[in-house]
């Protein structure tokens, strides 16, 4: 690993020797391959501070300390110009959510992969810095490559009114609009196919016409690509990037259209010689337009926004279920109970959308942990909005200066100027599977 983390090192330097912009895509799938081969343990065994790196010396010995070498590297060489982005694999979930698990919910899947990657360089960490954009790979192989060669399915339906629940374009812009909003991440996908509907389902030779059939290139370059682009655009994708994952694919070479041309020189080349696609600040994603709750205060006794006296109020869980409970109560009758089931390390999240909290206020909530659970920490958050760019707040609190067994403040100041919020939560991270009920009351400003 000295020598693996030396090479990226040298790559810093000479980025930074560069003096421009270098957009550095970190480990294709590699992510992935570690979130498998560890169990979604970020704190698994890896060679970082003892590889000797002086660099280095001050990061965890796991695999979150690899991830946070490459940003502790940028920062130690200088390369500020050098932009890193993470590698994100729809399959990593253990759920293949582009191709195969097409019907599975979007969201906790996200959430799964988000809680492995975060303590690698997503999350505020040691560094001081986290990866600059997210990126991904539709697919490393033209289409019917897989479906005549490998005899794979792995097209995309292109219909605009395709269902999320299906392998369609649709979905995994989906997938790409829930990433960036949790994330607060932009989108660059690369090694996009270059095959057309005029190829010949030959391997590629760099004869005209030779390579597979694809859909991808005709999709954001063909008839529609406009609004595609700009559907794309809205998930958070900031680049399209499109070349052969091997050699027998279409390239932009080889993809000789029906009237002649090559595709994606014709097509992509008029698109960035007009100046390309324009892009707001920010995510492009905008926030639910679901109100904020309205309910009055009850006349048991707690007057917070949020007292889940009659209801949970709005408030949504992923990795958990969420009910008004009569169980336990910091105030009035009721509480809002989080039923964890973890079934190992990693984040429970329960929030609310477009909470009528403003800028410089302080969010507290009152928080009863059981004794004997396996939990870590908890997170209070805000999430701005777009005109906010999406920026997210949290502060950290370690299970250990939580009461076991009884109630404990913690605290999220929203930061002067925020923007309106589109978000309010509270991240549950456990070290291991535990199933248990943590309750969330009093939730005031």
């Amino acid at each position: 690993m000295r020598g693996y983390f030396s090479d990226f090192k040298l790559l810093m330097q000479r980025a930074k020797d560069h003096g421009k912009p270098v957009l550095v895509l970190l480990e294709a799938d590699g992510y992935g391959l570690l979130q498998k081969q560890t169990g979604s343990n970020p704190h698994a065994p890896a060679a970082v501070a003892s590889t000797g790196l002086p660099e280095l010396a001050g990061l965890p010995n796991t695999v979150a300390g690899w991830g946070l070498a490459f940003l502790q590297l940028r920062k130690a060489v200088g390369a500020s110009n050098a932009v890193l982005g993470i590698h994100v694999s729809a399959w990593a979930s253990d759920k293949d959510v582009a191709y195969f698990s097409v019907t599975d919910p979007l969201q906790p899947e996200v959430d799964r992969v988000h809680a492995f990657l975060k303590p690698l360089g997503l999350g505020a960490n040691v560094t001081g810095a986290t990866y600059d954009v997210l990126v991904g790979d539709p697919l490393d192989r033209d289409s019917d490559f897989y479906a005549r060669v490998q005899g794979q399915n792995r097209w995309w339906n292109a219909s605009d009114s395709a269902s999320v629940s299906s392998a369609s374009f649709n979905r995994y812009a989906e997938w790409l609009r829930l990433w960036n909003v949790t994330a607060g991440k932009r989108w660059v996908l690369w090694q996009i196919p270059e095959g057309n509907s005029n190829h010949l389902n030959v391997d590629n030779a760099g004869g005209a016409r030779q390579g597979y059939k694809d859909n991808r290139a005709e999709y954001f370059f063909g008839t529609g690509g406009a609004a595609h682009r700009e559907k794309f655009a809205s998930a958070g994708v900031i680049a399209l990037l499109f070349g052969r994952g091997e050699g027998r694919q279409a390239s932009h070479t080889t993809d000789i259209y029906s009237d002649g041309q090559p595709f994606l020189k014709s097509r992509a080349g008029a698109f960035l010689q007009a100046g390309g696609l324009p892009l707001p600040g920010g995510s492009t994603t905008p926030p639910p337009t679901t109100p904020p709750p309205t309910t009055p205060p009850p006349a048991t006794g707690d007057p917070a926004p949020y007292h889940f006296e009659d209801g949970t109020q709005g408030w949504v869980a992923s990795g958990a279920s969420v009910a008004s409970s009569p169980a336990k109560a910091y105030a009035g009758s009721r509480s809002l109970a989080v039923s964890v089931a973890a079934s190992g390390a990693g984040l429970t999240r329960v929030s609310v959308p477009n909470p009528a909290v403003a800028a410089g206020k302080t969010v507290s909530f009152q928080v009863w942990v059981p004794a004997g659970s396996r939990l870590t920490g908890v997170q209070p958050y805000v999430q701005e909005g777009a005109a906010g760019s999406w920026r997210w707040t949290g502060a950290w609190a370690g299970v250990g200066s939580l009461q076991a067994g009884g109630w404990s403040p913690v605290r999220v100041t929203v930061p002067p100027g925020a923007a309106a919020l589109s978000q309010l939560g509270l991240e549950l991270f456990t070290s291991g599977a535990w199933s248990g009920t943590v309750y969330v009351d009093a939730v005031a400003w």
